[in-house]
């Protein structure tokens, strides 16, 4: 699995799973496919919404896993599970009342 990072960004990635932290712009983690066609998932976090969105470059549906977690005990955290149909991109949103503390999204 290959990890791409980006200057002065705060990323977390393991075993397939980006996390964005709020001193962080955005992250990409992806990895390659049988044919070196790159699939992943990006993140990043806008004012107080947490945004995912998952590429699939494989030629079956695979499932994203998505999660903002949100900084104040009334404001709800955000999972979601969405399909991602082959050779396509799922993008995904959730929104926090205060703010967000950090987001996370993955294939399966």
């Amino acid at each position: 699995m290959k990890y791409l990072k980006q200057a002065a960004v705060a990323v977390i990635a393991l075993a397939g799973v980006v996390t964005v932290a709020p001193s962080a712009q955005a992250s990409t983690a992806a990895e390659s496919n049988s044919s070196g066609i790159l699939s992943g998932c990006s993140t990043r976090i806008a004012g107080n919404d947490g945004i995912g969105s998952c590429y699939n470059t494989t030629g079956v549906r695979k499932t994203m896993i998505f999660h903002v977690e949100c900084n104040n005990w009334f404001d709800g955290n955000i999972d979601k599970e969405l399909e991602v149909p082959p050779y396509a991109t799922v993008e995904t949103t959730g929104h926090c009342w205060s703010s967000v503390d950090w987001v996370t999204a993955k294939l399966l």
